[in-house]
């Protein structure tokens, strides 16, 4: 800077930054910025517990001198000499003025041949083969016709009158109907914007946070280079000043001073990368975005369903029986009967029980126009069924239905899970003596154990192995006629062992592993007919043989043709009808075959209904010679005439009594006790 410049900024190069009058006393600080004295040290006074305070130029923290006091900073000898010159200049020129700037939406006869009235002059020259009669006479006789007449048009009026209510109240319905489904749907996409702007709102808030977080970083670090800049400009002023004024005894008081700021500034680490980059995007959910644009949001649907012209029909409304899941189908149907769908149609079924409340039912549309209904209704008495369709019910809607006793009453159960004596960890098989004696077999105990009818436990006996009298998962087990020995299926081990019941001693055993006759892969069947045969189901190998109670080998059936079984698990034979009674656990029905192996019908078909079975297992007769089948996975025991009809079911999956999860096999006493491993449940339920 020249000296005439000097000259002609020199109150300006003499203000103190700080309180803006002329300097007093000037000290450079560290940051080569000059103040005076004392503004310093009232600003380190406003901040006694600090130990730096900020220079008010470039906010560079100074620390505060030993005593808190500034003087020690280097004065500025420049300013001081300036400061003459100021002095000087004052004192020859008369004060300047300072100069401020200013800115700144009439007959009596009538003729019934004739259908006439005459008057008098033509009934003189009328036929007088025509019947001619008073005209009030002739009124008279007509009277009763129009008086009935009458009373059918009024018939007929009230008829009309009752469609015109019926038509207006029908407009008034549509009109409540429709109005009702624009609010629907209003609501619908109400709460789908409400959706996307929830969405739009999360997302932009997430947005304005990233932004938030990457300005204030980048402001930070712009600060930082601002702050950087200024006190770097700072020094290159100073320096270029002070070689300028090229004053000796100034640069040597002021080197050491000077360099350590210059070298402090060199020193600092300066980047030129910002903090921050702009890569910020939405990732849109392309299937979600592609899906809501070209997908169907909903459609507008009527229908010609008539409530008053649908049906329902099944056993659920007219043989149900305590215990049992029943079913029945509401058709729904137009005003002319035929079988009509909407997917509008509204279809609510409610059971109830004067005595016990309200049943669950659960209602399953079959998407044409039908729909299957079921519920199970726990105690017997009369139950009320209504069936509505919007609201209106449907043909003989309300149904009264009475709920008979169920077809067993619970007596007892006992056991439950444990290893130890007494419980189970898997009831398979089950035998029953005439006398009660209930045999149960544990398939992973790999243990037969022995109880009084009453389920105290007698003994056990078994256990895991090869060896005779030993088990490798034990299953179906059955008594010889004498009921001195029992045969048990020991499937692991693919043969047939023979006990003594009182004691467990091992007396035979026959088959081993192989598809030849008399062989065995995976027996798990055995029961004994009245002959004394022994009938076991080969699982594996997709047979049933039959032995001679000496375990010879007498036939095989089931194993060929086009109703060859898969994976048998129970057979019987049933004396009576001289046929043996199979479980065809794979394809989920029961198979019938002639004394002689030959296949005879089938009884039930695959499914969940009354007569439809999953996975039967065990078989046995009852004393009206009906077949009683355990249907596995639908948790529940089936009736059934041996020509296949469906008498009834019993039971339902839980752990309730008379509730089953998977039985497994049965067995009956005298016609009367009927025993059941409830496998699932780990336990023996006993009914009559």
């Amino acid at each position: 800077m020249d000296i005439q410049s000097i000259l002609e900024n020199l109150e300006e190069l003499l203000t103190c930054r700080q309180c803006s009058n002329v300097f007093k006393n000037p000290r450079i600080t560290p940051c080569l910025h000059s103040f005076c004295a004392e503004c310093l040290n009232e600003i380190a006074r406003s901040r006694p517990y600090q130990a730096y305070i900020a220079c008010p130029t470039c906010k560079y923290e100074i620390r505060k001198p030993e005593g808190g006091l500034f003087n020690t900073l280097p004065p500025n000898f420049f300013l001081n000499r300036l400061h003459d010159i100021y002095v000087a200049k004052r004192r020859s020129y008369s004060d300047s003025n300072c100069g401020n700037c200013h800115r700144k939406v009439l007959l009596n006869s009538f003729c019934f041949a004739c259908d006439t009235f005459m008057c008098e002059e033509c009934l003189t020259a009328h036929n007088h083969k025509h019947k001619i009669i008073d005209i009030h006479d002739a009124a008279n006789d007509h009277k009763m016709k129009i008086i009935d007449g009458n009373i059918k048009l009024k018939s007929k009026l009230k008829t009309v009158e009752t469609g015109i209510s019926n038509v207006e109240f029908k407009k008034m319905e549509v009109n409540e109907q429709i109005d009702y489904v624009k609010s629907d749907i209003k609501s619908r996409i109400e709460s789908l914007v409400r959706t996307l702007k929830k969405h739009e709102e999360e997302m932009i808030n997430e947005l304005e946070k990233i932004r938030k977080d990457k300005q204030e970083n980048l402001s930070f670090q712009l600060q930082m280079y601002e702050t950087m800049h200024r006190q770097t400009m700072g020094a290159v002023v100073f320096t270029e000043d002070l070689l300028q004024r090229n004053m000796s005894e100034e640069i040597l008081s002021i080197k050491n001073h000077m360099f350590e700021r210059v070298n402090e500034i060199l020193d600092t680490n300066v980047g030129v990368t910002p903090a921050e980059n702009e890569r910020v995007g939405y990732v849109a959910n392309s299937e979600a975005y592609n899906g809501i644009q070209s997908v169907c949001l909903g459609h507008i649907s009527t229908s010609l369903t008539e409530p008053i012209e649908s049906t329902a029909e099944g056993e659920g409304l007219s043989d149900v029986s305590a215990g049992e899941e029943v079913y029945f189908t509401v058709t729904t149907r137009n005003a002319q009967g035929d079988v009509y769908y909407s997917e509008i149609d509204h279809v609510v079924v409610g059971v109830d029980s004067l005595m016990w409340g309200d049943v669950e039912a659960s209602v399953k549309s079959l998407h044409n126009g039908h729909y299957e209904v079921k519920y199970i209704a726990r105690v017997p008495g009369i139950y009320k069924i209504q069936v509505e369709i919007g609201g209106q019910h449907i043909k003989d809607s309300p149904f009264n239905v009475e709920v008979k006793q169920p077809v067993l009453t619970p007596v007892k159960s006992f056991s439950s899970h444990g290893m130890t004596k007494g419980k189970f960890l898997q009831p398979h098989g089950v035998a029953v003596s005439t006398i009660g004696q209930i045999v149960v077999s544990d398939s992973l105990k790999h243990h037969l154990q022995v109880f009084t009818p009453d389920g105290n436990l007698m003994f056990d006996f078994g256990g895991e192995g090869s060896d005779d009298g030993k088990f490798m998962h034990p299953m179906a087990i059955a008594f010889d006629k004498s009921e001195k020995c029992l045969y048990v299926a020991d499937s692991d081990n693919n043969r047939i062992q023979v006990v003594d019941v009182k004691n467990g001693r091992f007396i035979r055993k026959f088959g081993c592993v192989g598809e030849g006759p008399g062989q065995f892969n995976g027996p798990c069947g055995v029961s004994v007919d009245g002959k004394g045969r022994v009938i076991v189901t080969d699982w594996n190998n997709n047979r049933v043989q039959v032995f001679s109670s000496e375990g010879k080998f007498l036939m095989k059936l089931g194993d060929t043709g086009e109703e060859r079984i898969i994976q048998p698990r129970c057979a019987l034979y049933h004396d009576d009808k001289e046929a043996f009674i199979v479980s065809d656990t794979g394809n989920n029905v029961i198979k019938v075959f002639d004394k002689n192996g030959k296949f005879s019908h089938v009884i039930g078909k695959p499914g969940s209904k009354r007569g439809e079975l999953h996975g039967p297992r065990g078989l046995a007769i009852d004393k009206y010679q009906n077949i009683i089948v355990c249907d596995f996975e639908n948790h529940r025991l089936q009736f059934f005439k041996f020509d296949g009809t469906v008498l009834s079911s019993f039971g339902t999956n839980g752990k309730g009594i008379g509730q089953f999860a998977f039985p497994l096999s049965i067995s009956v006493v005298g016609g009367e006790r009927v025993i059941v491993s409830d496998w699932g449940n780990n336990r023996i339920q006993i009914f009559k």
